[in-house]
């Protein structure tokens, strides 16, 4: 995921000059959805299909044993989408690249730890 997330704000700063992707997906989104009802329904169907992938692979870890089986798929899948996006919490302007990327990753492994067997 961190691997990922770092390809992608690299290849979003020599693009666009932001190297959070995030940013521009909730700019977009925030300013078109209004005005285009179909474009708010793509975004939908994109959100509900993410958190399908992510509720996909915790039941993948809870079956294997890697997980507590107690936990809530949907409310963890929830949680887990919603890291990436505390990075915006962070003022963007001041923004060290590093930091967000190692919080990130700091809150990812922080769940585990939590949810881990």
């Amino acid at each position: 995921m961190i691997k990922n997330k770092e390809a992608s704000a690299d290849a979003s700063q020599r693009i666009f000059g932001c190297f959070i992707l995030e940013v521009l997906f909730f700019q977009l989104v925030l300013e078109v959805a209004p005005i285009f009802p179909d474009f708010r329904e793509r975004i939908y169907t994109i959100s509900k299909k993410r958190l399908a992938n992510w509720e996909h692979i915790i039941l993948r870890a809870k079956q294997s044993g890697e997980i507590r089986e107690t936990l809530d798929t949907s409310v963890l899948a929830r949680n887990l989408m919603s890291v990436s996006g505390s990075m915006l919490n962070i003022e963007l302007e001041q923004a060290n690249f590093q930091y967000m990327f190692s919080d990130t990753r700091m809150q990812f492994e922080q769940y585990y730890m939590l949810i881990k067997k």
